[in-house]
């Protein structure tokens, strides 16, 4: 039986909380909490380069979605002067007035420093940039943080550094909020001796999540197991080419017990019309026995990276059938909204879809 371990996040949290000394010391300041003003600080961002800032940060640009909108948790979101258009158009109310820097990924020099940055948040992993070496011979400072999954609030706390303590502290109760949900949804009894095996595809791919993409370690944390990690098990990126038949075989054989579709839902992108699209992969996928068995459910995209994963959390269990008790998605939302000053309007965020149309 294909397992992962399970470690509680809180215990993950108590750890990257007491290494935030290690910033604060590289920064000249040895007490989070004393009366010393850092006037520079040195991370090592996610691609293993240390960066040294000088501070106090005045303005910086962003083409990483996830950090800005971290920037807004952390109460310095008035410090963006760019971004690229995904940020503006999720975030306009909060960066829909930032100057306009280009491409996510290739932003213009010149656009970043017209804007009063000399810095640059970016990520590393996926959504990289292409012109790093053009872009720091230009003097601007580029920070590669990824800001989402297994390393995320490590690299928040890395991020938060780079701010006033008041950033620090937020960053902090931020955590505290985190790891209290996950852990929850890490407790629930699967009241099962037979993990259910599972099918998480990445919609805007057309591709299924390999066993080592974050979705899927997450769902494994919660009880289950990805087919694609018997039937790729060399898979290396986020997603698999698995083709539909040996999907469709694998079922026959042993059964996928639910599939789990990460889509956008919108006014004019609806649960069902995601689930068609995910038909529309390829013919083959109408005849998966989770359909019949009504096990295919639709999460929106907005909890399932970046600062609301944790309810992400709640709906993968939701979709899983594990009773999650008084976590509520939209509760959590509403919350997050009401704490951070985001305005996410959607009262749903997991949806029972099926089966084939006729």
């Amino acid at each position: 039986m294909r397992r992962k371990p399970i470690i509680a996040l809180a215990l993950v949290a108590v750890i990257i909380v007491a290494s935030v000394g290690a910033y604060y010391a590289t920064a000249g300041k040895s007490d989070p909490d004393g009366p010393i003003d850092p006037t520079s600080v040195t991370i090592t961002d996610s691609s293993g380069t240390s960066v040294t800032i000088e501070m106090p940060i005045t303005a910086v640009a962003v083409t990483n979605t996830n950090a800005a909108k971290f920037m807004q948790v952390l109460g310095v979101a008035d410090l963006v002067k760019g971004s690229e258009e995904t940020t503006r158009t999720m975030l306009p109310e909060i960066y829909g007035d930032t100057d306009d820097i280009g491409k996510y990924s290739a932003p213009n020099g010149e656009d970043i420093l017209s804007s009063g940055s000399k810095i640059l948040i970016t990520q590393f992993s996926s959504r990289g940039i292409t012109n790093y070496d053009e872009l720091t011979a230009m003097g601007i400072k580029v920070i590669r943080l990824d800001m989402y999954g297994e390393t995320m609030l490590e690299d928040l706390q890395k991020f938060a550094s780079l701010f006033a303590p008041s950033a620090q502290e937020k960053a902090n109760e931020y955590i505290a909020m985190y790891t209290e949900v996950v852990d929850r949804v890490l407790a629930l009894d699967t009241d099962s001796s037979d993990d259910p095996n599972f099918l998480f595809e990445f919609l805007s791919m057309k591709k299924p999540y390999s066993d080592n993409s974050e979705l899927s370690k997450i769902a494994e944390s919660i009880g289950a197991v990805n087919c694609i990690g018997y039937l790729h098990p060399s898979a290396t990126g986020a997603t698999s080419d698995v083709q539909a038949a040996a999907l469709l075989n694998w079922d026959k054989l042993n059964g996928i017990d639910y599939i789990l579709i990460r889509g956008t839902i919108s006014d004019t992108s609806t649960p069902q019309s995601q689930f068609d699209k995910f038909l529309a992969v390829d013919i083959l996928y109408e005849e998966f026995t989770a359909i019949d068995a009504g096990h295919v459910y639709v999460i929106d995209t907005d909890v399932l990276s970046g600062p609301l994963d944790y309810v992400g959390y709640v709906c993968i269990a939701i979709a899983l059938g594990l009773d999650v008790g008084d976590l509520d998605p939209s509760a959590l939302v509403a919350d997050f909204n009401e704490k951070y000053g985001f305005s996410y309007g959607k009262t749903q965020f997991v949806f029972n879809v099926g089966p084939v149309p006729a």
